[in-house]
């Protein structure tokens, strides 16, 4: 009996700390595959490849560099005499450019997932049949991402793009806004 009260009077042995850290890097590549559809007759819509570069500033906030292609798209260009023309899946393509921040937080409970919104500046060309165009907006997103490892994770996000497309083949401004998903990739560097 005596032995058991000392033995409880003994302090535990350290466990070891298992408390899971992303990879402390500034830069991180996130690729990934979705589709994006239109939310008005003057947008496109299919599905696009999602490329992003982020540079961190510290843990929450960081530059947001995108490179995003739209491919096999529908898309609606105004006739001269027939009003709207939609040209159908799979006749276009879009090229975007989005300069921007992200903030990004870890849940509490969870250290392996992690929250993020996005929002930038977009840049980018529209080449819908013989009508090609500037498109100039914004993106604005919001997404998880869950760490398989220190340096790795999948993720999802949903997003909006919205501005104008001025068309160089008719003297033409189109209004467009689409809402796109993505689901994809994230590796630290």
């Amino acid at each position: 009996m005596l032995g058991a009260c000392v033995l409880g009077l003994l302090p535990a042995p350290a466990r070891a700390e298992t408390a899971f850290r992303t990879l402390d890097s500034r830069h991180a590549l996130l690729l990934g595959l979705g589709f994006y559809m239109a939310l008005n007759e003057r947008s496109a819509g299919g599905f696009k490849l999602f490329g992003s570069y982020n540079y961190a500033f510290d843990r929450h906030w960081a530059l947001d560099v995108q490179l995003n292609v739209g491919l096999a798209q529908e898309g609606c260009v105004k006739s001269p005499d027939k009003g709207f023309v939609c040209t159908g899946f799979g006749r276009g393509q879009s090229v975007d450019g989005v300069l921007g921040v992200i903030f990004k937080w870890s849940l509490p409970r969870s250290p392996r997932a992690q929250l993020h919104v996005r929002g930038g500046a977009l840049v980018g060309g529209r080449f819908v049949l013989d009508q090609s165009g500037l498109a100039l907006g914004g993106r604005v997103a919001a997404g998880a991402r869950y760490y398989l490892a220190p340096s790795f994770a999948l993720g999802g996000e949903v997003g909006t793009n919205m501005g104008a497309t001025i068309f160089s083949t008719a003297p033409d401004v189109a209004f467009f806004a689409t809402v796109d998903l993505l689901v994809g990739l994230e590796w630290r560097l």
